[in-house]
């Protein structure tokens, strides 16, 4: 589940019973427990707790054959009335990735994935949108096995514990990074799945190979700079190409197939590798037994994607993010302004760890970064621009992109 707001409520059952539901106002809560017991074939004995959020409720659900589960309830009704959400067609293909997501992990014990027993895309109910409705049906679901374990105590969690959850998490990495990926998902997913702006189609054919990094690369950039004087970003931007992101563009275009290696000197480079997109203790359950804490489950992989394993991001989430430089070397972002010294010290500690064993199980990460700086330099400033200012972001990533092309011809002369 994304990260919690405060709201947090326990006992729901008897909070309906009472006429007390916090939601009696905008969907009825005998609805959710109906489609869960129909679903499972079992009884809700209780629904111990609900939480919030950024995009979904998440209720902790006990049945009455002894089961614990999750359900993750969308906060978006496509049924409501004026809906101006995403896209019913987005929405559906949202969950359809993320069960097949968790169909694939299902048989990969080493990166503990939570376990999927049900999931329905919101579905759209003639007329509704013109009244309010109590029904569910507009809002995804997804019903998972409740594993052992808490969420989000790693302040708790003493320094020794610390390191130990952190090497673990590595290790989940690393098996995550190592996995194979069907052809079928891949070809399915990939596109589809990319942060926008986004091309829809590719010059070659899905595989995993140079060429197709290439055109990927190439594509992504032509999708966010489009032709002088078109739309750029979001629509709420209210901006177009101008002269300078042209120019931008053009610079990158010229340099993206000098910063990818030859597929010859290792074809493990452009493999495909499935990335969580959000990794970190705040979407893993933690089960802590004395002094050794254990990762039971690793949740929420709603923004998931698929990516050439040269452009994979081995970022890991904690009170920081723990997050490597161009040649592979740990650092951290995502300080206060107020920590220490002696807090930054810390900090990089975990980074320096965390790095350590992924990096021990996984030296073909390692080389993927380092071989790929330049590479990965285009598609992570792609990915960080949020909109807006464009000619000032792009013309910076330009001004980059030219000194790169003139220092690599200086060393090919």
């Amino acid at each position: 589940m994304s990260t919690e707001t405060n709201m947090y409520y326990e006992d729901l059952l008897r909070l309906v019973k009472e006429d007390k539901s916090p939601f009696r106002n905008d969907w009825d809560v005998k609805l959710l427990v109906e489609e869960v017991e129909s679903k499972l074939d079992a009884k809700i004995h209780n629904i111990y707790a609900v939480s919030k959020g950024s995009s979904n409720y998440g209720f902790h659900i006990g049945l009455d054959d002894g089961r614990q589960i999750v359900a993750r309830l969308a906060q978006a009704d496509v049924n409501t009335p004026y809906y101006d959400g995403f896209p019913l067609e987005w929405l559906v293909a949202d969950v359809e990735f993320e069960a097949a997501i968790y169909q694939l992990l299902r048989d990969e014990p080493k990166i503990k994935a939570s376990v999927l027993l049900y999931h329905r895309s919101p579905v759209l109910v003639p007329s509704a949108g013109l009244l309010k409705s109590a029904n569910v049906l507009g809002r995804k679901l997804l019903l998972y096995v409740r594993a052992k374990g808490e969420k989000n105590i790693w302040e708790q969690l003493s320094p020794d514990s610390k390191m130990k959850l952190l090497s673990e998490a590595a290790h989940i990495r690393a098996a995550l990074f190592h996995l194979s990926v069907p052809a079928e998902i891949v070809q399915t997913w990939l596109l589809k799945r990319l942060f926008d702006p986004k091309p829809k189609t590719l010059a070659s054919a899905v595989a995993p190979t140079r060429q197709y990094c290439l055109d990927l690369l190439v594509s992504k950039v032509q999708a966010t700079v489009g032709e002088l004087g078109t739309m750029i970003g979001w629509k709420d931007d209210h901006e177009v190409v101008g002269p300078i992101a042209l120019a931008a563009k053009s610079s990158l275009l010229r340099l993206i197939p000098y910063v990818l290696p030859d597929d010859e000197e290792d074809d493990n480079l452009y493999r495909f590798t499935i990335e969580h997109g959000d990794y970190g203790v705040h979407n893993m359950s933690i089960e802590l037994e004395g002094e050794i804490p254990q990762i039971t489950s690793l949740y929420d992989w709603e923004m998931a994607c698929i990516v050439p394993a040269i452009l994979s991001d081995p970022q890991m989430a904690v009170k920081v993010d723990l997050v490597v430089n161009a040649e592979a070397v740990p650092i951290v972002t995502r300080t206060d302004k107020d920590d220490t010294e002696e807090d930054l010290r810390e900090y990089q500690s975990w980074s320096n760890y965390y790095y350590k064993i992924l990096f021990d199980q996984s030296p073909e990460y390692r080389r993927a970064i380092k071989s790929g700086r330049d590479a990965r330099h285009i598609w992570f400033a792609l990915k960080a621009w949020r909109g807006g200012e464009s000619e000032a972001y792009f013309g910076a990533l330009g001004k980059w992109a030219e000194k790169r092309l003139e220092e690599l011809q200086y060393r090919n002369e």
